[in-house]
């Protein structure tokens, strides 16, 4: 029998009225549910909101009346909501493989002393260089990430696809709000900790 794993999605979201749908349908509608997804609208100025108000009754939304300036500081007051054993990172611009939450969760099953799982991340092809970004996406994740897991020397960790033991982030990792780069900031203080991530 499988162990119960409990899971939340946390997603950031400022001005995504474009994207904001597709992304929080892709987290209702998994092979393997999470518990609970929480989505921190960052004092939107577009209709993010009102399309969020569609999904209700199935998601929590926090409605911050202003804009916190910062993707992080909204992620940090979405995590104060998060009661799960681990929580799932992504983006309002991202759409969720249909198994990525079971996937995330078998990755944590596998080996109890896993702190984070990184996602594969696939490019949209919209234009030339979207066409290009999702060639060096493949490569950089089918070759290079797959072989640093190997060697538990994974690089970075996708901010749009992550997933972090929520006690291992709150004690080693946290925010830092003048990184722009948190997504490496989170690995290498998972790294330093010597925490396993795959």
């Amino acid at each position: 029998m499988r162990k119960k794993l409990t899971s939340t999605i946390l997603i950031p979201a400022y001005n995504e009225e474009m994207s904001i749908v597709k992304c929080v349908s892709s987290c209702l509608h998994q092979s393997e549910n999470a518990d609970e997804i929480i989505v921190v609208n960052d004092g939107s100025t577009d209709r993010t909101l009102e399309f969020l108000k569609l999904f209700e009754k199935d998601i929590k939304i926090i409605d911050l009346k202003k804009n916190t300036g910062n993707k992080s500081k909204a992620q940090e007051i979405g995590l104060k909501y998060v009661n799960t054993e681990i929580f799932i990172t992504t983006d309002a611009d991202t759409e969720l493989d249909f198994n990525f939450v079971k996937q995330i969760k078998n990755d944590f099953r596998k080996n109890p002393k896993t702190s984070a799982v990184c996602g594969f991340v696939e490019s949209k092809k919209n234009n030339w260089i979207t066409n290009v970004r999702e060639i060096n996406y493949l490569i950089g994740q089918t070759i290079y990430k797959k072989a640093q897991s190997y060697i538990s020397a994974l690089f970075v960790l996708a901010g749009c696809s992550s997933a972090f033991k929520t006690k291992d982030f709150r004690e080693i990792v946290t925010f830092d709000h003048d990184n722009i780069t948190e997504d490496l900031g989170f690995t290498y203080k998972l790294k330093l900790a010597d925490k396993k991530i795959i």
